[in-house]
Formats: structure tokens, C-alpha cells, sequence
């Protein structure tokens, strides 16, 4: 009875490691998506953004860049499940 429990304890702890790196992929891609198109941003702005067009650019990419930053140092987004995953 006692090995039972023991296998399924594990069985669950693995579950739950699982879940949380599942998780905090699917957050790190989502930052990922953010990150790229902000780079797309950048690049556009630097090869072909009309003038009266370049205000708005920067409102965009300071807004996008303040939320990657979040997300990159969101300590229950990231840093909690890094530390559960350890």
C-alpha cells in the first residue's frame, strides 16, 4: 500500500511539473509573439515609415516594450513556475 502511494505522489508531482511547464511555455510564447512583432515594428519604421506616420510608431513600440518587460519580469507569471519547475 505504501509503494502505491508513493507511485502515485509521483505520478502527481509529475503532473503538476507538466502543467506548470506547459504553462509557462505558452506564456513565453505569447512574449515571444510580442517581441517579434515589435521587431517587425522596428523594422518597418527604419525601412519605409512615412513621416506623419512616425509619432504614432513610437506610442506603439513604447506601449509593446513596456509589456514585454512586465511579462519578462513577472514573478508570478515567471518567476514562481521557474522555481516550482526546479
Amino acid at each position: 500500500l505504501l509503494l502505491n502511494q508513493r507511485e502515485e505522489i509521483k505520478h502527481m508531482a509529475t503532473d503538476t511539473h507538466q502543467k506548470t511547464f506547459d504553462e509557462l511555455l505558452r506564456y513565453c510564447r505569447v512574449t515571444s509573439l510580442l517581441e517579434t512583432t515589435a521587431a517587425t515594428l522596428e523594422w518597418d519604421e527604419r525601412t519605409g515609415l512615412p513621416q506623419q506616420a512616425s509619432d504614432y510608431r513610437a506610442e506603439q513600440l513604447t506601449y509593446l516594450s513596456g509589456v514585454i518587460h512586465s511579462r519578462r519580469t513577472s514573478k508570478t507569471e515567471m518567476g514562481e513556475p521557474i522555481q516550482a519547475l526546479l
